[in-house]
């Protein structure tokens, strides 16, 4: 992982989680779920799938919080939701234009 990317370590980690569709591609390989650890722009920058019984995970070197695990359960299927480390839904990154910012 660009460490440059990464979240610095005074602000707080941020996730995308979602449940997979039956069509998608790494639903037909098995899993489950998909964890994505965002940078300070709210992009994907690593990417871990799960199973569903998994109670951990590590992503780049970084444990995962049980409570964005849990926040991945609670997504209905095809659905997914920006959260922060507590499991809490955030709102999703805007990005501002410097014309407009």
């Amino acid at each position: 992982m660009d460490e440059s990317k990464a979240k610095d370590s005074g602000s707080e980690e941020r996730y995308f989680v979602v449940r997979l569709s039956p069509n998608d591609r790494m639903r037909k390989e098995g899993w489950l779920f998909e964890i994505q650890l965002l940078d300070d722009e709210g992009r994907g920058i690593e990417f871990g799938y799960l199973h569903g019984e998994e109670s951990e995970i590590t992503i780049a070197g970084r444990q995962i919080p049980p409570a964005v695990i849990l926040a991945a359960h609670r997504q209905a299927e095809g659905q997914g939701d920006y959260v922060d480390s507590h499991g809490r839904s955030v709102p999703p990154f805007t990005y501002l234009s410097p014309e407009t910012s």
